[in-house]
């Protein structure tokens, strides 16, 4: 293994400038809720590889499955049937009481997934219905059609023509949704908490008038669960809360534990007009990245940890809200749903991000004001104590 100082130099001549590296360091190893460099310190680790890791680095049952599938086989291509995919599409429609799961390597690709069967199910009206209302701070992605769909200047600028037929409103606005509504709409995508966006989570009994909404205008409900599906807000789907199905529903992120996947769900009156050759993927839906979401699954179940995100959730909400409190020159407001956490801050989030680093701890930013916070399940409160003191210190010293 080179060190540091020379994989950052071979990053730099070798690789694109597109990652803005906050979190400087070089990763060696992880185990739990610990991340630890090639020179050797170690870091509590509440970033989870984006909120991907929700059994910690390396979970020796994910380790142990992955490693036997490996054994067995790793990649036949969708031109065979892949038991392990199969009983992972079982599953999620069961979990999530939809009819059809379709899979591919990301959140992004899921996305597009979903926008592609809104759309042919949008064409296959007797009046074709092809417009998508999205809302303002959302985020979905980072290819053509994702970053079209999000009202950004930054992701978008320099990426012109954008895929058309996106409508923006502000957020969680219902009333805005019905001025936009006419009839060339198919559907509304929401993001149930703009993660990307601050972790702002929709007001209680939203998500319920969206549906009753779109079942009025017989148009589609499409759920953007990437961040928050899989128990991260203390329920399986942010859309648990309220009991509400949508009609096509992305996951990505933390289902398998690490490992590329993104999933698709959606209903069946949608999912006949997506017949052979109008999609596909390579990879999606592989062996080993089936067989790492049917691990986290399982886990997440059996070891209650959706239950333990719930509880340790409310937990670290309360001890940032005591940061507010201690610090209110310096922190503007504590944020949360579930283990999905925010610390809105008026000084330099970046800068913060540093100082907190170097007392131990990962976390990462959003914006130039925002902390997130979207650790394992696994932590303790032991943890969340270790990490607030983290960041106590970091605001003591920021001067």
């Amino acid at each position: 293994m080179k060190n540091d100082q020379e994989i950052k130099s071979l990053a730099e001549k070798y690789t694109f400038d597109v990652y803005p590296h906050t979190i400087n360091l070089t990763i060696s190893s992880g185990d739990g809720v610990t991340i630890t460099d090639v020179n050797g310190n170690s870091y509590l680790d509440f970033a989870a590889g984006l909120g991907v890791n929700i059994l910690g680095n390396c979970h020796p049952k994910l380790v142990r499955n992955v490693q036997d599938q490996l054994k067995r086989i790793i990649h036949p291509s969708n031109l065979y049937f892949i038991p392990e995919q199969i009983l992972l599409a079982e599953k999620l429609c069961k979990i999530t009481r939809l009819d059809k799961a379709y899979f591919s390597n990301s959140g992004a690709e899921a996305n597009e997934s979903l926008i592609k069967f809104a759309r042919k199910w949008g064409n296959a009206q007797s009046h074709p219905k092809q417009e998508i209302i999205c809302f303002e701070s959302g985020w979905h992605g980072r290819t053509t059609g994702t970053i079209s769909a999000c009202k950004d200047e930054s992701m978008q600028a320099g990426f012109e023509p954008l895929l058309p037929g996106f409508i923006t409103v502000p957020k969680f606005d219902l009333a805005a949704i019905k001025t936009k509504l006419n009839d060339n709409t198919l559907g509304v995508l929401v993001e149930p908490v703009l993660g990307h966006g601050g972790v702002f989570p929709a007001p209680p009994g939203f998500l319920k008038e969206l549906r009753a909404f779109c079942d009025e205008n017989s148009i589609l409900m499409l759920v953007d669960e990437i961040q928050t599906g899989i128990g991260r807000t203390g329920s399986f789907l942010f859309c648990d809360h309220e009991d509400v199905t949508p009609d096509i529903l992305t996951l990505g992120k933390a289902l398998a534990g690490g490992f590329p996947i993104g999933a698709t769900l959606c209903k069946d009156f949608i999912a006949k007009h997506m017949t052979v050759g109008t999609h596909g993927s390579t990879f999606g839906g592989n062996p080993v990245s089936a067989t790492a979401a049917l691990t986290v699954l399982d886990t997440i179940y059996e070891d209650k940890l959706i239950e333990n995100a719930a509880k340790l959730g409310e937990y670290l909400f309360s001890e940032l809200n005591k940061l507010q409190q201690l610090f209110p020159d310096k922190v503007t407001e504590a944020r949360h749903c579930g283990l999905m956490c925010a610390l809105e801050v008026s000084i330099d989030n970046k800068r913060l991000q540093r100082l907190i680093l170097d007392q131990g701890l990962i976390c990462t930013t959003v914006g130039t004001k925002v902390l997130r916070f979207l650790p394992p399940f696994v932590i303790t409160k032991l943890d969340i104590d270790k990490a607030v003191n983290c960041i106590k210190s970091a605001l003591i010293n920021y001067l």
